[in-house]
């Protein structure tokens, strides 16, 4: 009798052969500034002059990385963004480089301004508004700020006019357990939620009209982990960590965002992720205390299910049986 391994195999064979499988290019992962000291580093963003800011949790501080000719470089400098945090767990940049900073252990929302080259003193935003576990952050085209609060099991947005003071849910009562919030270039919002113990879900959140409507769930086949990190490119491919599978997915918008990719291996809790224009996936590998990026090259393919063979998995496994025994297990 066939184990489940080499069941999963022949399937993924038949698959191919059927046209059900998607390819993505071959990849090297290196370690960034090794000489860094992070301890349990949490979230990654990426600026468009290439820096990138990181959520140091375990030593309590953000951290900006300069690119040097548009790259991280091991000589590349590193700049400490505010103070006083206490396990801060993500932050970003808005487009004139100021950063947002969601403070975990404070239970706080910070702006750190940028100005004249250097950073200011941090300020709170919504101050009358007491979040529970801030532990994502995503700024929009006008600079309103989105959290994804684990504690509260909800999305906020804190909408810039009127100086930060105004907090609104985004689709009450939908989530679970949010862990991160990318937006792409539509400000269509993007979250990962990590479920009740039953697997994840990755969802967007069309914004039409000015309105943001109900989320939809995206690779509904697939069965994620808990997930805490989420980037979007400029193709709408979404990008998320899952530290429970010690895996990082990128779920491809060819095909309605059904198909999904593993990324790299050997990961020990990923949490955050980011992405370049070219491709390259940058993640901070939490259990390593490293920063790593993801290099993809074009040629070799590297076998991925698609939808349609996770259709198909599903039948022959029995429904809901397919999230448990889960694509990392055949390839």
């Amino acid at each position: 009798m066939l184990s489940k391994k080499m069941f999963g195999r022949a399937v993924l064979l038949a698959a191919a052969l059927f046209g059900f499988a998607d390819t993505a290019s071959a990849q090297a992962i290196q370690v960034l500034v090794p000489s860094a000291g992070f301890s349990a580093p949490q979230d990654v963003q990426r600026d468009s002059a290439g820096n990138l800011l990181v959520a140091d949790t375990g030593n309590n501080r953000i951290v900006k990385i300069l690119a040097v000719n548009g790259s991280i470089q091991n000589s590349s400098s590193i700049v400490t963004v505010g103070n006083g945090f206490l396990s801060p767990q993500a932050a970003t940049f808005d487009s004139a480089d100021n950063v947002y900073v969601a403070d975990t252990g404070n239970r706080v929302i910070w702006r750190v301004p940028f100005s004249n080259g250097s950073y200011g003193t941090p300020v709170r935003l919504a101050p009358a508004f007491e979040f529970s576990s801030p532990c994502g952050i995503a700024v929009d085209s006008h600079n309103n700020v989105f959290v994804a609060d684990q504690g509260a099991g909800q999305v906020f947005e804190i909408i810039a006019s009127g100086g930060y003071t105004t907090v609104d849910p985004i689709d009450s009562g939908s989530f679970q357990v949010p862990g991160g919030v990318a937006l792409d270039t539509a400000d269509n919002l993007f979250m990962d939620d990590q479920g009740s113990g039953t697997g994840g879900f990755v969802y967007e959140i069309p914004l039409s009209g000015g309105v943001y409507q109900p989320a939809v769930k995206l690779a509904t086949l697939f069965g994620f982990g808990e997930m805490q990190g989420i980037a979007v490119d400029a193709s709408e491919n979404v990008f998320v960590t899952d530290y429970f599978y010690n895996l990082v997915d990128e779920i491809v918008a060819d095909g309605g965002h059904m198909n999904v990719i593993e990324l790299g291996s050997g990961w020990n809790s990923p949490i955050g992720v980011a992405v370049d224009p070219s491709g390259n996936v940058y993640v901070t590998d939490n259990g390593n205390n490293a920063l790593k990026e993801i290099l993809l090259h074009p040629g070799g393919p590297v076998p991925a299910l698609s939808g349609g063979a996770m259709a198909l998995f599903a039948l022959l496994l029995g429904g809901t049986a397919w999230w448990r025994f889960r694509r990392r297990a055949i390839v």
